[in-house]
């Protein structure tokens, strides 16, 4: 099974290449439109967004350690 979606467009060069060869020729390729806007700019531009909101997470997050390391913070070494 292969949903169509609007990333189908194949490169010129290897449009003669089929990755589902085997199974058409097995009689078991089915093929359905799918409504779907997952397409692989949208996942990185995911990544992208989700990355920037792990930075500044981890930068306000180090912000506190720092602080807090600061204070003149004394260590007790375990007996």
């Amino acid at each position: 099974m292969h949903p169509k979606t609007n990333e189908d467009h194949i490169i010129e060069e290897h449009r003669h290449i089929d990755p589902y060869q085997v199974a058409k020729e097995l009689g078991i390729f089915e093929e359905y439109d799918v409504p779907c806007d997952v397409t692989v700019e949208n996942i990185a531009e995911r990544v992208v967004q989700n990355r920037e909101k792990y930075k500044a997470k981890f930068e306000k997050k180090k912000a506190a350690q720092d602080k807090y390391y600061e204070q003149d913070k004394k260590y007790i070494s375990e007996l």
